[in-house]
C-alpha cells in the first residue's frame, strides 16, 4: 500500500500532465500526497515524522509550483526536495546526529546499538546524501530534455536508486556488520571470564 502511494502522485502527474496541463497535475500532486498523510495516520495510528515532512515538502513546493508562471519551476521542484534532503541528513550528521538512529530511538528508546552499528550508520547517511545529490543533478539535467525523461528520472528512477541502495544496505548490515557485532560481543564475553558462582 505504501508502495502504491508513493507512485500515485506520479501516475497522478504524468496522466493529468498530458492532458489537463501542469496546474491540473501539480495539484493532483498534492491532494495525492494530503491523501498519503491521512492514510498514514489512519494505519499507523499516528502521525509519521517523514510523511509529515514530505507532505510539508510537496505542499510548499506544489503551492509555489501553482502560484509561478513558469513551468521549469515545476521541472526543478524534485532537485529542490532532494537538496533539502540532503542538507537534512548531512547537518544532523555535521551536527552529530544520526537522523536514522534518532529514528530508531524515537521508536524504542531502549534500543542498545553497538558502536559498529553505528558507524554503520554514519556511512549509511552519507550513503543517501551521496545518493540525493546524483538523483538531483540528473534530475536536473533531465529538465532540459523531453518530457518523459524528466518523468523517468524525477519518478522511477529515484525509486530505482533508492531500492538499490536499501539493498545493499540491508545485505552489508546483515551479512558484514551483524557477523562482525556478534563476534565482537563473543570476544568480549571469552575476555570476561565465565561467571563466577555465588
Amino acid at each position: 500500500m505504501q508502495l502504491l502511494f508513493a507512485l500515485a502522485p506520479l501516475v497522478a502527474f504524468y496522466v493529468l500532465e498530458d492532458r489537463y496541463g501542469l496546474r491540473a497535475a501539480v495539484a493532483a500532486g498534492m491532494v495525492l500526497a494530503a491523501v498519503e498523510l491521512a492514510w498514514t495516520r489512519w494505519s499507523q495510528g499516528r502521525w509519521s515524522r517523514m510523511a509529515v515532512f514530505t507532505g510539508g515538502m510537496v505542499a510548499v513546493l506544489g503551492g509555489l509550483s501553482l502560484a509561478s508562471d513558469d513551468p521549469r519551476f515545476v521541472l526543478f521542484s524534485p532537485v529542490l526536495g532532494d537538496a533539502v534532503f540532503a542538507a537534512l541528513v548531512a547537518g544532523g550528521q555535521l551536527r552529530g546526529t544520526n537522523l536514522v538512529v534518532a529514528a530508531l530511538r524515537e521508536q524504542d528508546p531502549e534500543v542498545d546499538l553497538h558502536p559498529l552499528q553505528l558507524t554503520f550508520f554514519d556511512g549509511l547517511a552519507w550513503r543517501f546524501v551521496a545518493n540525493l545529490v546524483l538523483h538531483a543533478a540528473l534530475t536536473a539535467w533531465s529538465a532540459g530534455q523531453d518530457r518523459d525523461v524528466w518523468l523517468f528520472v524525477s519518478g522511477p528512477l529515484q525509486y530505482a536508486m533508492m531500492g538499490v541502495q536499501v539493498a545493499g544496505e540491508l545485505a552489508w548490515a546483515r551479512w558484514v556488520v551483524l557477523p562482525a557485532v556478534e563476534a565482537d560481543e563473543d570476544a568480549a564475553r571469552a575476555a570476561s571470564g565465565p561467571p563466577t558462582p555465588s
